[in-house]
Order: C-alpha cells, then structure tokens, then sequence
C-alpha cells in the first residue's frame, strides 16, 4: 500500500532529493517517498463504517430490540388491564345507583297516580257492588289486552215515559245495571256495525262479566251486547209488580234508590269510585 504523500513531505523532497542526486546518493529520476505517517491506534471496540460488526454487537442490539418490545408489550398489557379495572368500576358503580331506590335511602315512595278509565262517569250512581263488578271488568279486559270504556251507568227513572206507563223499567234506573263498549269503537252504532270484527273481544269481555257474577245482555239480542247487570234475588226483567215493589221504596219518582238498596242488597257505604286502596277514580268523559 502506498503512504500518502502530505504537503510537507513533498517539500522535503522538493528541496533534499536535488542534493543527494548530485551527490549520487539518489539515483536520477527517483524521488524520496514520503515517510509514512503515523498510524493512530483505533479505539477499543471501534467498528469501521464499512467493517460488519461482530458477532457479539449483534446479539447484543437484538438483545436490546427484544427487550424494548417486551417492554412494549407489557406497558400496552397494564394500560388495558387499567382500563379493564376502571370499566368494571364504573359498572359497579352504576349497578349501586339503580339499586339506590327511595325505600333503600329512607324517602318516601311516590304515590301511585290515580288510575283513568274511560267514561268512569257512569259509575258514580251505581250500586257499590255493581262498580266494583265494572272495575274488575275493566281491569281484567284489559290485561288481555283488550280497552273497554264505560258509555252508560245510572240513568234516572221517568214515570212519564211510554215504558214506564207499561208497568216497565230498566235496571240502569235503580243503579244495578251499565253499559261499555270496545276503545277503538266511536259509539254504539260503529260497534254494532263491526260487531263481526270483534266477536272474538266481545266474547272475551262476555265471559269474564259472567265469571264475575254479572248478567250479559247478549241473550236478549245483538244490540244488548254492551249490556251488564247484577240484581240477585230479582227478576232479569222489570214488570209491573217488580216496579211496584221498587217504587214503593225508591219513591213516587223512582230517585231514592239507596232505599231500594238497603232493602234488597244491604250495603255499609257508598260513595265515588275507588280503587282497591281507596283512590279515588279520574274520570275521563267519552
């Protein structure tokens, strides 16, 4: 390998390779070659750019890149076990506030709003019992899923009209009979009108009337389908010595029919509709 020649060295050449030609001490044409310089010792461990490194660098460097991933892999393991823990702690605590009820805390439970039945109106002259058998019709109808509103209930005695002079009454006069019809019906006619549609609810409410005691109006035709009544110990229809027996307590005008009550079927009470703990009803108007 050639020493490279530093500006230095040429000088010295330059001016001595003359003088020792002449002195035939350096042949002609030749020239003094540059001493070589001074090598410098490389550092220990220092690796050339160009030089591979050895064997122990390079495990020493994949040593070092599988730790940092290791080192990666398990900060990423506990910032999801963080969050795991932290969702599961919102959850329990969320389950603790829905189980924080009024009664758990010490207040006071709301009351429980008023029920609404439509047309519940009509109840307000009815016998006691006679109400109470409506309500339960209700509430039973609907609980098949079935809406039924109240359209009639007492309705005043008129010694004057046409039945009357008969010898005739209606049991609605002495507050022993009302009358309901399907929710989705507007009145008496489109329910009628529809009858066939709604044969199978109809006979639904049928039923459950009769099961509860009440006398279904259906057996006397098609348009006493909305018809219930409930008057044990009399006759279904009122003649003229049934009317006569009545009147003789319910009055000339038919209107103290509490007497009649007392008298036939004895009760401690009476009063607006109520629910079973005493609210009293809302009414909702046709």
């Amino acid at each position: 390998m050639t020493t490279p020649i530093t500006g230095r060295s040429l000088l010295t050449s330059m001016l001595i390779a003359p003088l020792l030609s002449a002195c035939g001490a350096l042949p002609a044409g030749d020239t003094l070659a540059a001493p070589a310089e001074r090598q410098t010792a490389p550092p220990p461990g220092h690796v050339a750019a160009d030089d591979p490194p050895p064997a122990d660098a390079r495990v020493a460097v994949e040593v070092t890149v599988r730790h940092k991933t290791k080192t990666k892999t398990k900060t990423k393991t506990k910032t999801k076990t963080k969050a795991v823990t932290r969702a599961q702690s919102r959850a329990r605590a969320s389950r603790g506030r829905v189980a924080a009820t009024p009664a758990a805390i010490g207040a006071s439970a709301p009351a429980r709003p008023a029920t609404t039945v439509g047309g519940a109106r009509h109840l307000a002259r009815l016998h006691p019992e006679v109400r109470r058998m409506a309500r339960d019709l209700h509430a039973a109808a609907a609980a098949e899923g079935i809406e039924l509103k109240f359209i009639s209930g007492y309705r005043a005695f008129d010694r004057h009209s046409k039945k009357a002079r008969k010898g005739r009454a209606s049991w609605h006069a002495f507050g022993m009979a009302f009358d309901v019809n399907l929710g989705h019906r507007k009145n008496m006619r489109d329910a009628l009108k529809h009858y066939a549609a709604d044969a199978k609810q109809w006979k639904r409410v049928g039923a459950i009337a009769e099961r509860l005691g009440l006398t279904w109006g259906l057996q006397w035709g098609r348009h006493e389908v909305f018809h219930f009544e409930w008057h044990p110990g009399q006759p279904e229809a009122i003649r003229r010595p049934t009317l006569t027996t009545l009147l003789e307590d319910a009055g000339p005008d038919g209107h103290a029919i509490e007497k009649v009550w007392r008298r036939h079927w004895p009760v401690h009470t009476h009063g607006p509709a109520t629910d079973a703990d005493g609210t009293v009803v809302a009414h909702e108007h046709d």
